[in-house]
């Protein structure tokens, strides 16, 4: 028989899957009538939080000094699927984790020549928990069979079938196209790219492209979608056919030559406004980092003090919305 988790809790008493883990902390501000109902549940249910993740979490929050170590794996492997593996969280990560209670061990997993045996290790020296960047099929699948530890991923993918934090695929695209469409512009192209192999965000960007050309613009207005690899040829020749009156896409393709055939600037919003100092001129849908990962650590804090360990029966996304930033002049 499945051992009940605390969703099951939330779902037979009528409650939150927050607000049932507090009425079951006994937190004040929880009202009786609640607090009733999710003890109910849980003891009509069996459910337990597990003994050894709750024991870190209550020592974590006793002492206030104690820190957990989570594990976060990021590869840095070249080759053709190189664009797999999503942006480098560790400087942020590192940053922001000694507030939350936690101490962040990041790997590569093209370091170990097993990856099975590397969650072994990370499981004798006591890790709490994993959080997952860019990393390949030998690792997921690894990381499927483990089942010991928590895992949060930072970008969805059906290979990785664990809860996941993320920024929105689709919501960045239709937040620029609005805005371009309250400058005037009409003909607006997409270069939404793909990954190789393809990942679940690629066809969330597509759909979006495709769904407000076809709401908003003329059968003649519409521009394909570019969907090349991050190329800035295919990107150049794309432009250059098409002559777009603005061009949504990534941030390199501000500087891939985005004009048009009399040599004007085309307008430009990037699908992920950097803030950095490099790009932040360039306007578009910003996506922090910072606030990536709070919510991220915040989540693993959840999963860990109810100890909800590998490949979970039903798989949750926190899916963040990006916000414009207009660009600051050079």
């Amino acid at each position: 028989m499945k051992k009940a988790s605390l969703r099951d809790v939330a779902e037979r008493a009528g409650l939150s899957k927050t607000t049932a883990h507090r009425a079951l902390a006994g937190e004040p501000h929880i009202s009786a009538e609640k607090r009733d109902r999710a003890l109910a549940a849980a003891k009509e249910l069996g459910y337990a939080p597990d003994p050894y993740f709750a024991a870190l979490s209550a020592r974590r929050r006793r002492t206030g000094s104690t820190r957990l170590t989570l594990a976060y794996l990021h590869t840095d492997r070249a080759g053709p699927k190189s664009s797999r593996r999503g942006m480098n969280l560790t400087a942020e990560l590192r940053q922001r984790a000694p507030d939350l209670g936690f101490d962040i061990e990041p790997l590569n997993p093209d370091h170990f020549d097993n990856p099975a045996r590397m969650l072994r290790q990370l499981w004798s020296r006591g890790a709490a928990g994993i959080l997952v960047g860019g990393v390949y099929a030998d690792t997921a699948a690894a990381l499927r069979d483990f089942g010991k530890l928590p895992v949060l991923c930072f970008m969805p993918d059906v290979e990785l079938p664990f809860h996941a934090v993320h920024y929105s695929a689709s919501q960045p695209l239709e937040l620029c196209w609005r805005k371009l469409r309250e400058r005037g512009h009409r003909r607006i192209g997409c270069a939404v790219f793909r990954h190789e192999p393809e990942v679940l965000d690629d066809a969330r960007r597509l759909g979006a492209a495709l769904s407000m050309a076809e709401r908003e613009l003329r059968p003649s207005e519409r521009i394909p979608p570019l969907r090349a690899l991050m190329d800035a040829d295919a990107f150049r020749k794309w432009v250059w056919r098409h002559q777009p009156e603005a061009v949504i896409a990534f941030s390199p393709g501000y500087s891939w030559f985005c004009k048009n055939r009399a040599g004007d600037p085309i307008p430009f919003a990037s699908l992920h406004a950097d803030l950095g100092d490099l790009t932040r001129h360039i306007p578009g849908a910003a996506q922090p980092r910072d606030v990536l990962v709070e919510c991220a650590l915040r989540r693993m804090d959840d999963l860990i003090r109810h100890g909800d360990c590998g490949v979970p029966a039903r798989a949750t996304e926190l899916v963040l919305p990006a916000t414009w930033h207009e660009g600051v002049p050079h």
